[in-house]
């Protein structure tokens, strides 16, 4: 997911990126929530291959978290939805996060560094803190204010756009960020094709 703050595709994200220790640098990479930081680099294969460093050996790992039955209701100016969490035993519940994003999948209006089309822009963002609920029972999430996007958006749109994508992924934020702890667990993206 790409979290833009202060440039053409800026969002209200300031929190996320003022959450994970960096150097004030953008662009900046993280993966998995944890150690794996990737800081500006000279080209964006390189910043590629960093990426996949990380993340190949976390794809051979069997998920801790299971996320199922995901319910969706999309109007105009709402997002509502649940889904069933189940925890592996080996995992803390504490400060254990779910996180839901709604992104543009595809964005070639406003190219990148190297002229390249941006993909998984987010343009809204939820977090809900589940470590204290009954995770028998689905959880349930909203994100609401879908007629107060990003005014790059804004701008330009005549409503949501036909490849709005909904990501959401179970994550342990502990306040302050520890890097030891803050890991992000299995992740699921649902189509919004309204």
């Amino acid at each position: 997911v790409e979290y833009h703050v202060g440039d053409q595709l800026a969002g209200d994200f300031a929190d996320v990126f003022g959450y994970y220790p960096n150097t004030g640098t953008l662009p900046l990479g993280i993966v998995n929530g944890n150690a794996n930081i990737i800081y500006s680099a000279p080209s964006a294969e390189e910043v590629q291959t960093e990426i996949e460093t990380a993340i190949i050996p976390l794809l051979q790992e069997p998920p801790l978290i299971s996320l199922t039955d995901i319910q969706t209701n999309l109007t105009d100016s709402l997002l509502t939805g649940s889904v069933q969490i189940e925890v592996d035993t080996a995992i803390s519940t504490n400060n254990l996060t779910l996180v839901a994003v709604l992104m543009e999948d595809y964005n070639e209006e406003y190219p990148n560094h190297h002229g390249d089309p941006h993909h998984n822009i987010a343009l809204k963002r939820v977090t809900i803190d589940i470590s204290a609920l009954n995770l028998d029972d689905p959880v349930n999430f909203e994100i609401n204010e879908l007629d107060v996007l990003p005014q790059w958006y804004m701008d330009n749109a005549t409503g949501l756009p036909e490849d709005i994508t909904l990501v959401i992924w179970v994550q342990t934020l502990e306040t302050p960020y520890n890097q030891n702890t803050c890991t992000a667990y299995n992740t699921i993206e649902v189509s919004l094709n309204n």
